[in-house]
């Protein structure tokens, strides 16, 4: 095609206007009908063929549609959180040769990454929601790769049957999306599955207790302090991200609650686990404790000099009260190996 061609995609809540480059990419550009409608990222260049850009666009909607192409294709979104979450915790060493599980992939934009990253292990990405998993599935035939595999979930609180067993299982960007009533089953589930001396990754939750909610609402200050009533009228009054008929069971599923370390651990232990390890960062790649991780992951967004003042406040609180807190998770949970004998 010329550099001028051009293609248009319609939707129900707007427009996409692809343009064709001379080197072969494209550039996206998103038209809503109505401007009050949310768009997360309004303009976006991808090598995506144009089918694979049409089915995001049928999943996703005008509001996503290049959210999700730049969050896999793009280096300094997901592939930098990714990256150092499992290279704060593991030696690229340590997956050469393993399996691991990626549960919650969604649309496989994690999963795609990390096969990138790590193209010596074997990935299993699951989900439960099935539109979500046909642009993994396309994503995996766009790049033809052979160490990827995903599954689709029964339920919410079901894996899919003859999964085997892990190494490694990513718990990224997931924690929060389980209600109440699943955290304390499937998190088991997932430990039942991961191998002794395997290690859990849980990384991209925000903390249950941070001051200024920005996963969900998109900045309402203090509302992770407040009774879930006045959490829904405050959001659908002044988010621009909330819907007016919002549920709280929706926004719960949307993570508007996030998770804390101690949540974690408590589960595991109520459900007879004694044997999960939570393992620190130990100086690998200059990240020394779960402060430099946070700081690593956060420090490729704005305000470096403001980040690494509030690292050193997480660190003091620490020192003084024992609370280790940063306002998104990100830490890993080792299954004790065996003892023989």
């Amino acid at each position: 095609m010329s550099a001028s061609a051009s293609v248009v995609l319609e939707h129900p809540e707007g427009t996409l206007l692809i343009e064709e480059s001379a080197d072969g990419s494209r550039r996206v550009s998103v038209s809503a009908k109505d401007p009050s409608v949310y768009v997360a990222v309004a303009e976006c260049t991808t090598r995506y063929p144009i089918d694979l850009i049409e089915t995001i666009l049928a999943v996703k909607g005008i509001s996503y549609v290049c959210d999700e192409i730049t969050r896999e294709e793009r280096p300094g979104y997901l592939q930098h959180v990714l990256w150092w979450t499992v290279r704060g915790h593991l030696d690229e060493r340590e997956l050469s040769g393993r399996r691991i599980l990626d549960f919650g992939c969604g649309s496989g934009a994690s999963t795609m990454i990390l096969a990138r990253l790590f193209a010596g292990a074997e990935f299993v990405g699951v989900d439960i929601d099935e539109p979500a998993l046909g642009i993994a599935e396309a994503r995996r035939r766009h790049y033809a790769l052979g160490n990827v595999e995903f599954h689709r979930s029964p339920s919410a609180l079901e894996l899919p049957p003859g999964l085997g067993d892990f190494d490694v299982i990513m718990f990224s960007a997931v924690f929060e999306h389980l209600l109440p009533a699943e955290r304390p089953v499937m998190i088991p589930k997932l430990w039942s599955v991961l191998r002794p001396g395997g290690v859990l990754l849980v990384g991209e939750t925000p903390h249950r207790f941070t001051p200024i909610e920005l996963h969900t609402t998109g900045g309402l200050p203090l509302i992770n302090y407040l009774p879930a009533p006045v959490v829904l009228r405050i959001a659908k009054r002044f988010s621009p991200r909330i819907w007016p008929e919002a549920t709280w069971e929706q926004l719960l599923r949307a993570g508007i609650r996030g998770g804390t370390e101690r949540e974690f651990l408590r589960i595991l232990r109520a459900a007879g686990y004694h044997d999960a390890v939570l393992r620190r960062p130990s100086g690998q790649n200059g990240v020394h404790d779960e402060f430099d991780l946070w700081y690593e992951i956060s420090h490729v967004n704005e305000l470096p000099g403001f980040k690494s003042k509030l690292r050193t406040a997480f660190r003091t609180l620490k020192r003084y009260t024992g609370i280790s807190f940063t306002p998104y998770l990100a830490f890993a949970v080792e299954k004790a190996p065996q003892r023989e004998g």
